[in-house]
């Protein structure tokens, strides 16, 4: 059966109970050094208790870990915490003048791009590849989503598009609770090189997979 743990007020009673019968006394004294003494000691040792407690949740990681203690376990068992990713993509604008890598651009809502591969006009079209300046999935934008350049390059239209198949690869640092899952997955599914579960676990390695689900298809 689970431990109660005493709380601070029934370690100050019991002190004063134990204190008492050592001085033969029924009761201690309302004020006095005797009671002042209890309930500092008393307080230390409920101080000590709740250290235990905490202890006792980082052992084994679970939802009442600290967020270091999973992170720090999972890395131990060869589950890395996925980072942040950059979203990249195709962009397109319209003029007779290249444009060259590190031209930044941006979006209605702000969100700031730079050219990391440079393109040359066809036919008046130019197609770059940009990359978001930030991590995160506010990155990724639909094929069609407009694009302002934050400085205009001379012959080419400052006003382009999002290109075909419009920005990915964006990806929020991986969540504690879902790192968590993939422990727990992990070390209840132990890799065999090549099982079906092992398939799930490779797939949610990929930043911005969060669930993944395999099935044999060989019997």
């Amino acid at each position: 059966m689970p431990y109660n743990v005493p709380t601070l007020r029934k370690l100050i009673t019991d002190g004063e109970k134990e204190i008492a019968f050592e001085l033969g006394l029924s009761v201690l004294p309302p004020v006095g050094v005797e009671k002042a003494l209890n309930v500092a000691f008393s307080s230390e040792v409920r101080d000590v208790y709740d250290h235990q407690s905490w202890i006792k949740d980082q052992i084994i990681p679970s939802v009442k870990s600290d967020d270091d203690t999973i992170i720090e376990t999972a890395a131990s068992e060869g589950v890395i915490r996925k980072q942040a990713t950059f979203s990249a993509g195709p962009a397109v604008f319209t003029g007779t003048a290249p444009l060259p890598v590190d031209t930044e651009m941006q979006t209605t809502s702000g969100a700031v791009f730079v050219i990391t591969a440079a393109g040359v006009p066809e036919n008046n079209t130019i197609t770059v590849t940009i990359q978001a300046s930030d991590t995160g999935t506010a990155g990724n934008l639909p094929e069609g989503e407009s694009l302002t350049l934050l400085s205009p390059v001379p012959g080419v239209d400052s006003n382009g598009l999002v290109g075909t198949g419009g920005l990915t690869g964006g990806a929020d640092i991986e969540p504690v609770s879902e790192l968590l899952d993939r422990l727990l997955f992990r070390k209840r599914n132990p890799p065999v090189g090549g099982a079906v579960h092992d398939y799930v676990i490779w797939a949610r390695e990929m930043s911005g997979v969060s669930r993944a689900w395999a099935f044999d298809a060989w019997h």
